[in-house]
């Protein structure tokens, strides 16, 4: 990973800590077939993940934007909870919801790219879906992760290690296709 790569995470890192999850790296790399527990996810403090976003309406086909979820629409996914908007995003999700789970466990995809892969909250509302896949970022007035993850080549570049640090933090495969729990 390059140095200006580096520094500017390690940069982007200090000045996040108290939005961090507190260095918490829990890991089940030596039982390959385990899932992440749940605290290998960005969970918000009612247990939701994107803060209950709604993880359809990010891809273009389904209107390309973060929207609110409703708990109306809700589904339980390997233990998380998502919120949707509609009754017909809820069902496309759990037709497919490895096609629209954030990656990373909705951890910041930036900082996940890091030698260490840290843990960084996010914004629901700065994202990019690349090679069809979503990618959250930490964003504030101190740094825009999302535009440090495109000036550094996006997914193309920045995916490989942020997928090798998730598999060695949670123990799954970026990719993976696990079942669903419910």
């Amino acid at each position: 990973m390059s140095i200006t790569l580096r520094s500017a995470a390690l940069a982007c890192l200090l000045s996040l800590a108290a939005c961090s999850s507190g260095g918490v790296h829990s890991s089940v790399a030596d039982a390959p077939d385990a899932r992440p527990t749940l605290s290998d996810y960005n969970l918000d403090s009612d247990g939701l993940a994107i803060k209950g976003y709604d993880p359809v309406s990010y891809f273009p086909d389904f209107g390309g934007e973060a929207r609110k979820g409703s708990a109306e629409f809700s589904a339980t996914h390997r233990g998380v909870t998502y919120r949707f908007v509609s009754e017909s995003h809820k069902q496309t999700f759990l037709e497919n919801p490895a096609a629209f789970e954030p990656r990373y466990g909705g951890w910041c995809a930036w900082a996940m790219a890091d030698g260490k892969g840290d843990k960084v909250r996010i914004n629901p509302k700065s994202f990019t879906i690349e090679d069809g896949k979503l990618y959250l970022f930490y964003d504030s007035f101190l740094a825009d992760t999302r535009e440090m993850w495109l000036d550094a080549g996006g997914a193309d570049e920045l995916a490989p290690p942020s997928d090798e640090n998730w598999e060695r933090l949670s123990g799954e495969e970026p990719d993976g296709d696990e079942d669903d729990d419910g």
